[in-house]
């Protein structure tokens, strides 16, 4: 009898133990939000540069929940070639040295560079783009004072030392997008 007893208490602390432990504060969710940036860089020269405006709320993941977010932080970027259509094709055989930059109301938050990079190597799989330590700080410093509000960046992309082959036209066409995750926290 003792012994059965000593089994039942020991049962009843283990399933309240597991029964407790497992009922986590559902408050939160984290929520990755990709912000994809599409460039088309083009023209005879052997450098050529595209531009792009835009803002968090441009994005449906940051704009459906921006009255809940609690906090953004940057977690990973990558650059891919695209494959676009007829004239925004990127050319085959195309070489050159890319550099991406963000910036954020004309303030330099970070620059990129890979050099000597073969585009057609990216069509599958990403170039992960490095960002040093200040470069992240830079970002998320932007992104710490949101508190739900909006933010609009300028990026760039420059091409340089283009080789390879060219279009009908007889430019050098980069067709690419660089894609940067941010890690959000989510009021539920």
């Amino acid at each position: 009898m003792r012994k059965s007893l000593i089994k039942i208490v020991i049962s009843f602390v283990f399933i309240t133990f597991f029964i407790g432990s497992s009922c986590d504060d559902l408050s939160q969710l984290t929520l990755n939000v990709p912000l994809v940036i599409e460039f088309i860089s083009e023209g005879p020269n052997t450098t050529s540069s595209d531009e792009e405006f835009f803002c968090l709320s441009s994005y449906e993941e940051w704009r459906d929940n921006q009255e809940d977010i609690e906090s953004a932080k940057y977690l990973a970027a990558s650059y891919w070639t695209l494959e676009g259509e007829d004239f925004s094709q990127t050319t085959p055989n195309l070489r050159g040295n890319v550099s991406f930059s963000l910036f954020e109301s004309g303030i330099h938050l970070f620059t990129v560079s890979f050099g000597n990079i073969t585009a057609a190597d990216y069509l599958e799989n990403p170039y992960v783009l490095e960002l040093n330590e200040s470069d992240v700080q830079a970002l998320d410093d932007i992104l710490l004072n949101l508190a739900g509000n909006d933010a609009c960046f300028t990026s760039t992309l420059n091409v340089t030392n283009i080789t390879g082959d060219t279009n009908a036209s007889g430019d050098y066409v980069l067709n690419g997008k660089v894609e940067i995750v941010l890690e959000t926290e989510v009021a539920l």
